[in-house]
């Protein structure tokens, strides 16, 4: 009986042994075939996206390349205005007109005075001729006679003087009337009937319907996208639009302190009427100009690790590549050294990917 129960311990411990052992070396292959295993990503080729496909548009108005702020040259109060917002006058036909009474008045006083200098001047010139004619007899100094010639110069520089007031009180009789300085539509009107206004003071603003151009304002993340000579494509919200080609002739040196953005201004290279544009119109503005040579990513395929880069798949195998990055457009960022056309990147799961780890980008679900 004692023999027998040590025989069922031996048996026993064995089968304790071989079951540690199994359980053992089953969990270590386990583990193995688990690192074997690749980790399950998204990827993308490079150059499968374009900036074509992520296409520029933003929202404009057309405006006159030629607006001109309209303004009295003298002081004076309003006493009528002969236009509405929106006419379209002619260059020369008059818009306001100031209360001139006093110009007038500033204008009977300068006549005035160069009657009473030429007056002044005949006189002169007569005692200057008489002693003259008294310096001949002796009758007269030389002393006498400067003096006389001294009066006379005087007399001739006050008419002078008196010529020039009475002109420039003709002028500003004349700047009491306000007229177009060219042809165009009345875009702004300020000055009304009673209203006290200074030299210089802006009454309208008028603006030529010959040429016309467009504005749009561009956000400071995509001003290096936009070059001088570019070519746009412009339409209106119309149901009846059609494209017009247009070329980017002015980009502003500075943002707006505001809105952080870059006035954008461009030619239109048609006729504007016969494309039904038109003066204040909104208008949809979009990059036209095809850009080839350049690399869009989506953002989710950047990493940090330790410097700017991506990670991309030789072999099955993750490998980081430092990249250098330019403007963002949209979900999207331009590439722009350090990464070829053709090389396949990951694009989702790339917190999860190591160096030289395996991947597998035909599992969709991330």
């Amino acid at each position: 009986m004692k023999n027998f129960n040590k025989s069922y311990l031996v048996v026993a411990l064995l089968l304790v042994l071989a079951a540690l052992y199994y359980f053992i070396y089953e969990d270590d292959e386990d583990v193995n075939n688990f690192k074997m295993e690749s980790t399950f990503v998204k990827t993308m080729l490079v150059g499968e996206k374009s900036i074509n496909e992520q296409a520029l548009v933003f929202a404009g108005e057309v405006r006159s390349q030629y607006e001109t702020d309209l303004s009295f040259q003298v002081d004076g109060k309003i006493t009528s205005r002969l236009v509405s917002l929106g006419e379209v006058v002619n260059a020369g036909d008059k818009l306001f007109a100031i209360d001139s009474r006093d110009l007038i008045q500033n204008n009977i006083k300068a006549k005035a005075q160069l009657n009473s200098a030429r007056a002044k001047l005949t006189l002169a010139e007569k005692n200057l001729a008489r002693h003259k004619t008294l310096l001949t007899k002796e009758a007269t100094s030389q002393m006498q006679l400067d003096a006389y010639e001294q009066e006379y110069q005087d007399a001739l520089a006050n008419v002078e003087q008196s010529k020039a007031e009475l002109q420039q009180s003709v002028n500003e009789l004349e700047y009491s009337e306000l007229s177009a300085t060219r042809s165009g539509v009345l875009v702004q009107i300020i000055g009304e009937v009673g209203q006290v206004v200074s030299a210089g003071t802006t009454v309208a603003k008028i603006a030529d319907l010959e040429n016309l151009e467009i504005h749009f304002y561009v956000p400071e993340s995509k001003i290096n996208l936009i070059k001088k000579g570019m070519n746009l494509t412009v339409n209106t919200n119309t149901n009846d639009s059609k494209d017009i080609a247009a070329k980017v002739i002015e980009i502003a040196p500075f943002a707006d302190l505001e809105s952080r953005t870059f006035l954008i201004k461009a030619r239109l290279e048609e006729q504007a009427e016969s494309k039904n544009i038109h003066l204040g119109m909104t208008v949809n503005v979009r990059i036209s100009q095809n850009i080839n040579e350049t690399i869009i990513i989506p953002r989710t395929a950047i990493v940090n690790n330790n410097a700017v880069g991506v990670w991309v798949v030789e072999n099955e195998k993750a490998h980081f590549n430092a990249v250098e990055l330019g403007n963002p457009i949209g979900d999207n960022v331009e590439v722009i050294s350090g990464l070829n056309k053709g090389a396949r990147i990951i694009t989702a799961g790339v917190h999860r990917v190591l160096e030289g780890e395996k991947v597998n980008s035909d599992y969709e679900a991330l």
